[in-house]
């Protein structure tokens, strides 16, 4: 492509023949594809964004002649966090966390699991012995 003089969004459209355009495109797709029917969260009151961001630098390395710039594109997409669920957790040890995934809204619910179990075993399990523990840095794991 020839020196071309970049005014305005029409010929930003044209840059690097039109990546710029392409990544767009791409990103405004994941946020309708987001609130889709089908394969979205279309009830989710969010804000999604389509960043586009162009960054202008002078290039000041006493080689180059006044006026010289370099200008670097980037287009982001932002949707709102993958909310997995809730569950009610407890200190165990050092560096986890219980949960009871018979009873997710309280972790020391006594479930049916325990019935038949003698006193000792169940206060054991009521303690967080019984219970699975999630390493502390596997918190996140599971969901985007």
């Amino acid at each position: 492509m020839a020196l071309e003089v970049v005014k305005g969004l029409e010929d930003l459209a044209r840059v690097q023949n039109g990546a710029l355009n392409i990544e767009f495109k791409k990103a405004l797709g994941q946020v309708m594809d987001d609130l889709n029917l089908d394969t979205g969260r279309p009830n989710l009151k969010a804000k999604r964004k389509v960043v586009v961001e162009v960054c202008i630098e002078p290039v000041v390395d006493g080689k180059s002649a006044p006026g010289r710039i370099t200008v670097d594109y980037s287009v982001q997409c932002k949707l709102p966090a993958q909310r997995i669920g809730e569950y009610s957790a407890m200190v165990v040890g050092v560096g986890g966390y219980g949960v009871n995934e018979l009873s997710p809204k309280d972790v020391r619910q006594a479930t049916l699991d325990l019935k038949g179990r003698d006193d000792a075993e169940e206060a054991a399990l009521m303690s967080g012995e019984g219970l699975r523990v999630v390493p502390k840095d596997d918190e996140k794991g599971g969901g985007q």
